[in-house]
């Protein structure tokens, strides 16, 4: 498998981790795609002292009493392989309580008030507490990059720090990436928790939604787009419809800004035949009905 620790921590612990945090910072929801990557970095990150040499061990106690999560991050692992826990005083018990959901927080800025998306996990413990599986990940590595370097194993950047209380601006909002993804005919829950930031306090608080009532829209890809065809000098003025294909659709819906939608809608026009002898049809037809009406009435010539 893996032909030393050295080669655990490189070639499994290390992608295992970065798997999760790139897709914690802008990856699509759904499927439970986070989930599974934090159980899979949990999973690593727990193992490795298991991956030590034997006179390098150190004890899980140890672990645990150097960083406290690492101990939760452990019950995090094995609930994860049994469903259900019970022996040693377990933090969780069931692997329900481990959860995505979609953190909403409202910003405002000079131009108003705007929102920001972040796909998040979650661990419910059985007292209640509510902790980020992020916070976790990163407090254990913090913890096992400091013992590794200490035992001579490898020696390893620092990780990089979290900003869960940052006041995001409106550019950086914008490029997050919310899209999400579901398979056909499998059910999936949806879980929100929406907040606001106090920027006086700067963190982020959640907010009161007792008596509020949320509606989530779900919509299908567009089939057209509708573009504005303006020939000033033919005095010409209407509007035109781009047929798309399910795959162009998708491609469409992903685009954040107004110049990549035009500068695919280019595209589209440019690689397709059909539409462009559609569209120089309708712009004719346009320009014979002008003619055809200034000629019945000569009084709107200029």
């Amino acid at each position: 498998m893996f032909d030393n620790s050295r080669k655990y921590v490189i070639e499994n612990v290390l992608p295992s981790y970065h798997d999760f945090f790139d897709h914690y910072k802008s990856g699509p929801w759904g499927e439970n795609q986070l989930l599974r990557k934090g159980i899979n970095a949990a999973i690593a990150l727990y193992h490795l002292r298991e991956h030590l040499p034997s006179h390098l061990k150190p004890r899980r106690a140890e672990l645990e009493n150097d960083c406290p999560d690492y101990g939760l991050l452990g019950d995090i692992a094995n609930v994860a392989k049994h469903l259900n826990i019970n022996r040693n005083n377990p933090l969780i018990s069931n692997a329900n309580q481990l959860y995505e959901i979609m953190a909403i927080t409202y910003y405002a800025d000079e131009q108003g008030e705007f929102t920001a998306s972040q796909i998040e996990v979650h661990i419910k413990l059985d007292n209640g507490t509510q902790r980020s599986m992020a916070e976790i990940l990163y407090n254990v590595m913090c913890m096992l990059r400091d013992k590794l370097d200490n035992l001579g194993i490898v020696a390893l950047k620092a990780p990089t720090p979290l900003a869960p209380n940052r006041a995001l601006t409106r550019a950086k909002a914008d490029q997050i990436n919310t899209d999400m993804k579901l398979t056909q005919g499998e059910a999936y829950r949806l879980q929100f928790q929406i907040f606001k930031y106090n920027y006086e306090k700067r963190e982020r608080a959640p907010l009161d939604l007792t008596g509020q009532q949320i509606r989530f829209c779900v919509y299908s890809p567009p089939e057209k787009i509708e573009i504005q065809i303006f020939i000033p000098e033919l005095g010409v003025e209407f509007d035109y419809k781009v047929p798309l294909s399910k795959e162009q659709a998708i491609q469409y819906v992903a685009l954040k800004s107004d110049a990549e939608r035009n500068v695919f809608t280019k595209a589209v026009i440019d690689a397709d035949k059909e539409i462009q002898e559609n569209l120089q049809q309708e712009i004719a037809n346009k320009v014979g009905t002008k003619m055809n009406a200034q000629q019945a009435n000569p009084a709107d010539r200029k």
